[in-house]
């Protein structure tokens, strides 16, 4: 259990980048107090946990309403990861996550706690597709890991956040840089495995070759 948990924590932890996002949420909350800036930590981090447990439990009924077949959403859904993947090879932001145009609407907000930091730069496709593909093949006290595992790296997230001036202090840019890409080649890597072995649900054959 410890094991599934471990891996199930670092796969969402990559996704969900918080070290990453560091630069982003100090440019967002640029303006704000210190009180302002826990305050949208911790509504950041509520929503994330509340968006990813939601994906747990009823993602699989939104499949089977659609009638999705989960290889291949678990197919669309590594597509997604890897994108997400290569991006942070490249030390780059990922338009999966947020556009220029959220970006510089959410400079105007009052709040951007709930759009656009945990939806969707955290609590992304990529994240809430995870989510549902684990639920999807999920039973009994396995769900009750995966909402551990949530609440978990919110709380990682929210550290982070709180954190963020004194990471980025010791990290510096390229400190913080070369995490990503290691995070993004760890990512990568899962999403490749994943998505062969969604191919081959899809198609057997794959399988004998």
């Amino acid at each position: 259990m410890t094991t599934d948990f471990l891996k199930t924590f670092m796969a969402l932890f990559t996704i969900t980048n918080p070290i990453g996002n560091i630069p982003l949420f100090l440019a967002l909350t640029a303006k704000q107090s210190l009180k302002q800036k826990r305050q949208v930590i911790i509504v950041a981090a509520i929503a994330v946990m509340v968006t990813l447990i939601i994906s747990l439990f009823v993602g699989k009924a939104i499949l089977d309403t659609l009638s999705i077949q989960l290889a291949a959403f678990e197919l669309a859904g590594q597509t997604i990861i890897a994108t997400l993947a290569w991006s942070m090879l490249h030390a780059q932001t990922s338009g999966q996550r947020h556009t220029p145009e959220e970006q510089a609407e959410a400079t105007t907000k009052d709040s951007i706690a709930i759009v656009p930091l945990a939806i969707p730069i955290l609590a992304g496709p990529g994240a809430m597709s995870t989510v549902i593909s684990y639920a999807s093949r999920a039973s009994g006290s396995q769900h009750l890991l995966a909402v551990l595992v949530i609440l978990a790296v919110t709380v990682t997230i929210a550290v982070c956040f709180l954190l963020a001036p004194m990471l980025q202090k010791v990290l510096g840019v390229t400190g913080m840089n070369v995490l990503t890409r290691v995070f993004g080649l760890l990512l990568l890597a899962i999403s490749i495995g994943s998505a062969a072995n969604a191919l081959k649900e899809l198609f057997p054959m794959l399988g004998k070759l």
